[in-house]
């Protein structure tokens, strides 16, 4: 009766049967003259909120939307044999894949520390050389700030101390706003790039924006300026805007990679300095599956 009824109305008619078993058989009847039933009164109002939402959303955005598709990835060779990539191969990495990273040096001498400081210029930063250790700023192993000959040698003392290796990275010191970009791999959507704010207080105000690869750069900027990263495009307390396309150019370097390289289960950008504007990459992390 009620699909007859439909028939006759341009107004659509939407039943609601409550149950399960006992009213299987009618939610399929009404699927099959493509009428849409609800099994509790709950759902229909929420179906029709999420209608009109999208609908808003159309008239806003007439133009049409670019299509995605997946951009052709660098070849990248990882090391085999490992879950955890250390610090300068993560970076090389990235490097390969087409995101700018800060040039950064690996010594192993006070000789070579100095020389090499010098040839960089200060101020710079420190960091430990470790194999196991990601979350360098729980065991104090980074140090910034470092401005004379006198700041570096006790920077590599406290370094080399926490890991007891005499290896340090030294970094050219960057100043900018700290965002941080992530990908992990969805077992349903596959490859998801994460961008948000980043540094220290990444964890704590978990401000980020998602998106399953492949995504193009109208869906990045609208999903965008529903975070907090928007003042930040717009530039905030005299600051330059961030270069969104640059942005873009990395968070889709990042999906690019994880999409051509399926044995990559994590990568964390932690720092993404925002430096004069565009994205630098300062540090990372990528975890790789198991060797089978």
């Amino acid at each position: 009766v009620i699909a007859d009824a439909q028939d006759w109305f341009d107004t659509p008619i939407y039943p609601i049967f409550m149950g399960e078993a006992s009213v299987g058989n009618s939610h399929t009847f009404f699927e099959e003259r493509k009428i849409a039933s609800f099994s509790s009164y709950d759902f229909l109002p929420i179906a029709i909120a999420k209608i009109i939402t999208y609908k808003n959303w159309l008239e806003d955005h007439m133009e049409q939307l670019p299509t995605t598709e997946l951009k052709q990835a660098p070849v990248i060779t990882l090391p085999a044999g490992k879950k955890l990539l250390n610090l300068q191969e993560s970076m090389d990495v990235l490097t390969a894949s087409g995101v700018p990273t800060a040039p950064m040096q690996m010594v192993g001498s006070q000789e070579e520390l100095i020389k090499k400081a010098t040839e960089m210029g200060y101020p710079l930063v420190g960091k430990i050389v470790s194999e196991t250790i990601t979350h360098k700023t729980d065991v104090k192993g980074i140090v910034t700030g470092i401005h004379t000959q006198e700041d570096l040698i006790k920077a590599w003392k406290e370094l080399t101390a926490v890991t007891a290796d005499e290896h340090m990275y030294m970094q050219k010191m960057l100043k900018g706003h700290e965002l941080i970009v992530g990908a992990k791999r969805d077992h349903i959507f596959g490859p998801v790039v994460l961008v948000g704010l980043g540094g220290i207080y990444a964890e704590l105000l978990k401000e980020a924006a998602r998106f399953v690869y492949p995504f193009d750069l109208y869906q990045f900027k609208r999903a965008l300026k529903h975070t907090k990263l928007n003042g930040l495009l717009k530039g905030f307390r005299g600051t330059k805007p961030i270069d969104i396309d640059a942005l873009f150019m990395v968070a889709d370097a990042i999906g690019s990679l994880f999409a051509h390289n399926p044995t990559i289960s994590e990568l964390d950008i932690n720092p993404l300095m925002i430096v004069e504007g565009k994205p630098v990459a300062i540090d990372a992390r990528i975890v790789l599956k198991n060797s089978v």
